[in-house]
């Protein structure tokens, strides 16, 4: 997630993200289609401080997410 640092997020590193990956693959092993389908996976932070101004934020939530296509 590099694009997160020129956005004031606190980064993650690689390994966190692929585990994160792997596990929700694992997770969901059976949502996957076969044949001719795919998993779209999206990993995403957004801010969940509770806070009103303009600051960078103390508190991010990481998710990945994955649908069949």
């Amino acid at each position: 997630m590099q694009w997160a640092g020129g956005l004031a997020i606190t980064t993650r590193p690689g390994d966190i993200v692929l585990e994160a990956v792997d596990q929700l693959v694992s997770v969901d092993r059976g949502w996957i289609p076969g044949g001719d389908g795919s998993l779209y996976i999206r990993p995403f932070m957004f801010a969940n401080e509770i806070f009103l101004g303009v600051k960078p934020s103390s508190d991010y939530l990481f998710i990945v997410i994955a649908s069949s296509v």
